[in-house]
């Protein structure tokens, strides 16, 4: 059996890294996805329960190559689910790609041929026992039944939000660039609305990010499984911004993930870092650096980028790595290379539309 996980395109080797961790599978990286082999559908379950980089975990049923969504249709037809598709259950068909095609259209074209074909089932689009979906990359398409019924990208402690904050799981992709491993002291310096501090406690502590809203899971219509508690760790992370309203909303996103108490919050302004730590003592910092968004603002912002990597330079230790997300990414190394990092690692990331550059420094 194969599954595929669906991911924000940029991160597939971290969607990868969590395939391995949860389910000791080595993936295949696709183009915002990865596949892997499953020895049961309990391991997609898993993916979907304990997984952050993800946002959708799939049993992959077919896998076609298609030159055309004529052709593609014409291949469908082979296929008619009726393990899944069976006398009184329910479907309904969602299709995603992250290209640009009318998913609309194949979604309604996918499920009439479904009915065409003999499926036993019949539609309900608001609360299906099974969901068929069709994901599409380039001129592959994979048919199959999706486990998590939601967007697993989504987190529910992200109630007091901030139009600068990144999605969870770029913020998760940051934590494991830096190579964190639950020991060292971690710090984000402008923390927002805390999604990497929180990302990373999660990890590190073992907290299922799905833990309190297990009960929206797919796969629970159609099998059970033994959702697992989280296993306490003591961890050193730091969520630092320099206004409060941003500290207050960490701190009560935190709360509502069930990670407060592993984070320590401070209303700090980056200009102060070597007030509040001793020189090298953060040995892993990963942030959202400000972004630049009118040109009369430009002298402000490089002021804040230029202090946060004189701060920087201070305060992370010499073997220290320092991931950080940007839309500004030539700024942001000019000054990092007057303040003596080194890129290590540069990759472009897809928030939806929006493109992002991850950027890793060591000394």
């Amino acid at each position: 059996m194969k599954g595929l996980a669906i991911c924000n395109i940029g991160i597939e080797d971290v969607a990868a890294l969590d395939v391995k961790e949860l389910l000791s599978q080595e993936a295949q990286v696709g183009k915002g996805f990865v596949t892997f082999d499953i020895a049961s559908h309990a391991d997609l379950c898993k993916l979907c329960y304990w997984g952050q980089s993800v946002s959708k975990a799939l049993l992959v049923l077919e896998e076609y190559g298609f030159d055309s969504l004529d052709e593609l249709e014409k291949k469908i037809q082979k296929n008619t689910l009726d393990a899944w598709l069976t006398p009184g259950r329910t479907f309904r068909v969602d299709v995603s790609s992250h290209d640009e095609i009318d998913t609309q259209d194949l979604r309604g074209i996918v499920g009439g041929v479904l009915l065409e074909a003999g499926a036993k089932s019949h539609v309900d689009l608001t609360n299906p026992d099974v969901l068929v979906h069709v994901f599409i990359s380039g001129k592959k398409a994979f048919l199959g039944v999706d486990f998590s019924g939601i967007d697993l990208s989504k987190r529910t402690y992200r109630i007091y939000s901030n139009p600068r904050a990144i999605k969870a799981t770029i913020a998760y992709a940051l934590v494991r660039l830096t190579g964190y491993t639950g020991k060292e002291t971690f710090v984000d310096p402008f923390c927002l609305v805390g999604s990497i501090p929180i990302e990373a406690a999660l990890w590190a502590c073992r907290y299922p990010v799905r833990f309190f809203n297990q009960e929206e899971l797919a796969f629970l219509k159609f099998m059970s499984f033994d959702f697992e508690k989280h296993s306490e760790k003591d961890v050193q992370i730091i969520a630092i911004d320099s206004q409060f309203r941003n500290v207050d909303s960490a701190k009560k996103n935190a709360k509502i993930a069930g990670v407060n108490k592993e984070i320590q919050f401070s209303r700090q302004d980056v200009g102060w870092l070597d007030v509040k730590f001793k020189k090298g003592e953060a040995e892993l910092i990963a942030t959202a650096l400000p972004t630049l968004t009118k040109e009369a603002h430009t002298r402000a912002y490089l002021k804040i980028i230029k202090e946060f990597f004189h701060q920087a330079a201070y305060v992370l230790a010499k073997v220290g790595r320092m991931a950080v997300c940007t839309k500004n990414p030539e700024v942001v190394k000019k000054e990092a290379a007057e303040n003596g990092f080194i890129v290590k690692e540069e990759r472009k990331v897809w928030q939806g539309k929006e493109e992002l550059c991850i950027l890793v420094f060591s000394r």
